[in-house]
């Protein structure tokens, strides 16, 4: 049998329909193998991303511990930190990676003496002093970042390279 369709001619052969939707059985088995693979291919690419998220996670936890290690009475300021002058998405993905540091209690944002926010490790010997990390009572906020925002800001700021530089899986290839 032919069917018409916009992208043109099929031909099937058809099989036993199935009586609750009147399809073909086989067809039908071949539909539900394809969708569960595909299922499958995005449960572990999902996985794949979220491992690769963890990893840059720790990258970015590591290189803001190394900086308090090298310089502990400095503050950092959190634009200085999260600001790629070269990229806006990675500056974007910086700042969503920098959150779950913040959100897990590594580390914390606050005002500086100028009203700006600095970012600073949570120190083990902090945590251990004060109130259980657990009930440790945390604000969130929302950021918003428009391209426009993230121009003013190297501008403004005189950012002229990034303290977080990109691992090697992101590094894209120059054009």
């Amino acid at each position: 049998m032919k069917a018409c369709f916009s992208l043109g001619w099929v031909r099937y052969k058809g099989s036993a329909p199935c009586r609750s939707h009147g399809r073909s059985v086989r067809g039908e088995c071949a539909r539900q193998k394809r969708r569960r693979k595909c299922l499958s291919r995005l449960k572990r690419m999902e996985e794949s991303h979220q491992e690769a998220t963890e990893k840059e996670v720790e990258r970015i936890l590591g290189l803001l511990q190394t900086y308090f290690r090298e310089d502990p009475n400095t503050p950092m300021s959190f634009f200085d930190f999260v600001i790629d002058p070269h990229s806006f998405p990675r500056t974007v993905e910086n700042i969503f990676h920098v959150s779950f540091i913040v959100r897990d209690g590594f580390a914390r944002i606050k005002l500086d003496q100028d009203r700006l926010p600095i970012i600073e490790p949570v120190n083990i010997s902090e945590e251990n002093e004060g109130v259980d990390q657990n009930t440790q009572i945390r604000n969130q906020g929302i950021i918003a970042l428009s391209y426009h925002d993230w121009k003013e800001i190297v501008k403004t700021f005189e950012i002229s390279e990034p303290v977080i530089i990109p691992s090697q899986s992101q590094q894209r290839p120059s054009t």
